[in-house]
């Protein structure tokens, strides 16, 4: 469990799955939307899974816009 350190190379493919699901799913949580766009990816570019990478990026796509329909439209004069 964990990374590990490989000369000096740091190898992501030690964490699980289960592992990889969750941080993504941490990431969804991130209130600020270019944050955890910006974090997502670049995990799922480090991640072994890319099934699990493509999940995790749609799980925090989803989130995005989620947050963004309860936000409501910026211009108020689509708000009716």
């Amino acid at each position: 469990m964990g990374s590990h350190d490989v000369m000096g190379v740091l190898t992501l493919d030690a964490y699980s799955r289960e592992e990889w699901k969750a941080y993504f799913d941490a990431v969804a949580l991130i209130p600020k939307p270019h944050t955890a766009r910006r974090r997502a990816s670049a995990m799922a570019k480090l991640c072994p899974y890319a099934d699990v990478a493509a999940a995790g990026l749609a799980t925090v796509k989803a989130a995005i816009k989620a947050a963004e329909d309860m936000a409501g439209p910026k211009d108020r004069a689509k708000w009716h």
